[in-house]
């Protein structure tokens, strides 16, 4: 039978040549290309011939041609009879023009005959972690309801036990934020002395409010609350927390009109 040859390629020249290494063809020397000109290994060696001199030679291939009826490389991974095998070495076989691709399995080697019988194989990109834990997420919501504390979200699953993870909740600092939580507008009540305060005050439960809808606080279902307590009693009840955190927060980030609305009811106006 004949020899393969292959066909010139203007552009891909260095990819023919990649091939005819992988079959065993080794280079001695730079080789010269002329037009309508092919490649082909002989005695191992990787030689150059004219399309139409002794053709009848050669199983003669474009590089389309031979990379639709032999697609892989070594390097590859392919799929075979179900199993995914990296292919570690190509040889040409004249007695009945075929590649022979070795692949290598937990059993040794394989060669295989005929490329149709395996299948290309892509190795997917790993998915980051917060799309890990996005898909673990949906996959145990899926099969079990899972009640998540507050402040915490769910983490994944370690030793058939749910795992979760104290959330570190990013409180706002000033009004026209905790109007942003509540998809209000910013708005100023009043003008003057006695009027500012009322408007620190209408400000205040606001942001109070932006605040407990971040925990998803009620404080009409809550047993255990937080007051503060440096406030009186008129204003202590009306700014209770969940946790001593977010108490100790809004105090830190609001303290002055909270310090304001202390007039607030000394005036008998209001």
């Amino acid at each position: 039978m004949a020899t393969l040859a292959i066909r010139d390629h203007a552009t891909r020249g260095k990819e023919v040549i990649e091939i005819l290494e992988m079959l065993g063809g080794k280079q001695t020397s730079d080789i010269i290309v002329e037009e309508n000109s092919f490649y082909t290994i002989e005695d191992g060696i990787i030689k150059t011939g004219v399309c139409g001199l002794g053709d009848e030679y050669y199983t003669m291939y474009t590089l389309k041609e031979f990379l639709e009826k032999f697609p892989y490389k070594v390097g590859d991974k392919v799929i075979y009879k179900s199993e995914i095998l990296p292919i570690i070495g190509m040889k040409w076989r004249d007695s009945n023009n075929t590649v022979i691709y070795t692949m290598k399995s937990n059993c040794g080697t394989i060669d295989c005959y005929d490329s149709t019988w395996m299948k290309p194989y892509k190795e997917q990109e790993p998915m980051s972690i917060p799309e890990t834990m996005k898909q673990i997420t949906n996959i145990a919501e899926n099969l079990i309801k899972i009640d998540i504390p507050n402040g915490y979200e769910f983490a994944g699953v370690d030793n058939q036990q749910v795992v979760f993870e104290k959330v570190n909740p990013q409180y706002p600092k000033t009004y026209e934020e905790c109007c942003d939580i509540l998809e209000l507008s910013y708005i100023s009540y009043c003008v003057g002395y006695k009027e500012d305060l009322l408007d620190d005050f209408q400000k205040l439960l606001i942001c109070r409010d932006a605040y407990w809808k971040i925990y998803g606080f009620n404080p009409k279902t809550k047993s255990e609350v937080y007051y503060m307590n440096s406030l009186p009693s008129y204003l202590r009840d009306l700014f209770p927390m969940p946790t001593e955190e977010m108490r100790y927060i809004f105090y830190k980030n609001f303290k002055n009109k909270l310090e304001n609305c202390k007039n607030l009811f000394s005036y008998g106006d209001y």
